[in-house]
């Protein structure tokens, strides 16, 4: 996360992954914020408060799709193939 002199966050980078027990997707942005009406100090700031502005500023359908994606990825990735053991 990124922050100004008075501790407000700027932006915050994100990743949704969708690892599987074979496979790994990964989607990876970044999102910038505006000064709001409250102000959180940035010591006590919680991942899952930051998880919800980033949700909040995508909207629920870029949510959605973003993590259908991800999902949609790991579905079509082929099995790696592995060769005989040698014992």
């Amino acid at each position: 996360m990124d922050q100004d002199s008075d501790g407000l966050v700027l932006r915050a980078r994100y990743r949704v992954e969708g690892p599987d027990m074979q496979n790994y997707e990964c989607h990876a942005a970044e999102q910038a914020f505006a000064r709001g009406d409250t102000f959180i100090p940035y010591d006590q700031l919680t991942e899952v408060q930051i998880i919800g502005w980033i949700k909040d500023k995508l909207g629920t359908n870029a949510v959605a799709e973003i993590e259908q994606r991800v999902e949609k990825k790991l579905v079509y990735i082929p099995p790696l193939e592995t060769s005989a053991l040698p014992w």
